[in-house]
C-alpha cells in the first residue's frame, strides 16, 4: 500500500479495473517520443472527472464562477487570474497493478469511418490496472465516490473514449442484466441527489441548469444493443452511429473544431453477462443556433440504439 502522509488508513481504498477495449494513451514526452508510448496516467482520469463533475452538479450552481469553485475544492487548481492555486482534497496514486510502458503495444486498435484500421499505440482489452484513493476527510469521501461510481459506470478514458474505446470496468462489477446495470446507476443518482426518471432502457434527468449554454450538463443514459465481443460492439457505434450523422449537414453533433465544441455524445461499452452493451450518455449543449439537423441526427443515433442502421 502506498503511502499517503497525513491521512488516516480508513479513508484511504484502492479500486481494481479491467480494460474492456482498446484503451489509448499516451506518455508526458512530447511530439514523436509522444507517439512512441503508451503509459497510465493519473492527469487523464482526473480530467475525465472533472468534465463529470461539472455535466452531474451544474444544476445546483447558478453561477459558473460557484462551480468552478466547488470543483476545485474538491479535485484542485492550477490557479489563474490572481487566484492562487489549490489542492485537491483528493489525492489519487496509481496502485499495486499498473498498466506498464511495455504493455502499451501498437496495434491496429481503432475502426474508422470510412471503415478502415488505424494504428496506434494503447493498452489491450482484458489488462488489469488499479487507483488508490484518498481523503482528506469523509465529507470529502461522501461527495467523491459517488462522482467515481458514476464514471466507473458510463464513463471512457484516452483517445476516441467518446467512440467504444478506452472502455473499463471496475473488476467486482458483474451485471448479469441490462436492469441490473441501471438499478446501479439509479443508485448511484439518488446518492448524488439528482431527480430522474427511467424510462424503458433509458434514464433522464428531471434536473433544469441555468448553466447548460455554458457547461455541459447530463441529460441522459441509454443502454442500446448486446454483441458478442467488445469488437463487435465499437464496430457497430462507428459503422453505425457515427456514419449516420455524419452526412447531409448532421456534423456539427460530432463536434468541430471552427467554432470548437464538443459532442454531446459519449458513446462507452460495459460488460453484462457474457455480453458487452452499447452505453449512450447525451449531454446538453447549445450547438448552434439552428438545431433542426442536429435533431434529425438524434433521431438516427437512437434508432441505431435499438438495433436499427442509421
Amino acid at each position: 500500500m502506498l503511502e499517503f502522509p497525513r491521512i488516516r488508513q480508513e479513508l484511504i481504498q484502492e479500486n481494481e479495473y479491467m480494460t474492456l477495449t482498446p484503451l489509448l494513451l499516451h506518455g508526458a514526452e512530447k511530439a514523436e517520443a509522444r507517439a512512441m508510448k503508451a503509459e497510465w496516467r493519473i492527469p487523464s482520469l482526473k480530467g475525465e472527472l472533472r468534465y463529470w463533475y461539472r455535466a452531474l452538479y451544474a444544476p445546483r450552481f447558478d453561477k459558473t464562477t460557484s462551480l468552478a469553485a466547488a470543483e476545485g475544492k474538491l479535485l484542485g487548481t492550477a490557479g489563474s487570474g490572481g487566484n492562487e492555486a489549490q489542492k485537491s482534497n483528493v489525492v489519487l496514486s496509481e496502485g499495486l497493478k499498473k498498466l506498464r510502458a511495455e504493455d502499451g503495444k501498437k496495434g491496429p486498435y481503432i475502426e474508422l469511418y470510412p471503415p478502415k484500421q488505424q494504428a496506434t499505440y494503447g493498452f489491450e482489452p482484458k489488462k488489469l490496472f488499479s487507483v488508490q484513493f484518498a481523503y482528506q476527510d469523509e465529507a470529502t469521501r461522501s461527495i467523491f465516490e459517488p462522482l467515481l461510481r458514476w464514471f466507473e459506470l458510463i464513463g471512457g478514458i484516452g483517445q476516441r473514449s467518446r467512440r467504444g474505446n478506452g472502455a473499463f470496468q471496475a473488476t467486482t462489477d458483474t451485471f448479469d442484466s441490462i436492469e441490473e446495470y441501471l438499478d446501479e446507476i439509479e443508485l448511484n443518482l439518488q446518492k448524488i441527489g439528482i431527480r430522474y426518471e427511467r424510462n424503458g432502457q433509458m434514464l433522464k434527468t428531471k434536473e433544469h441548469s441555468t448553466l447548460q449554454h455554458s457547461v455541459p450538463t447530463w441529460k441522459q443514459t441509454t443502454v442500446g444493443c448486446l454483441f458478442k465481443s467488445e469488437v463487435e460492439a465499437r464496430k457497430s457505434i462507428i459503422e453505425n452511429a457515427y456514419q449516420g450523422y455524419m452526412y447531409d449537414g448532421k456534423k456539427e453533433v460530432s463536434g468541430g473544431i471552427r467554432p470548437r465544441f464538443a459532442s454531446p455524445y459519449h458513446f462507452t461499452v460495459r460488460r453484462i453477462g457474457q455480453h458487452f452493451a452499447v452505453i449512450l450518455t447525451e449531454v446538453s449543449y447549445t450547438l448552434s443556433k439552428d438545431t433542426r439537423t442536429f435533431d434529425a441526427a438524434k433521431v438516427d443515433v437512437y434508432h441505431f440504439l435499438k438495433g436499427g442502421k442509421s
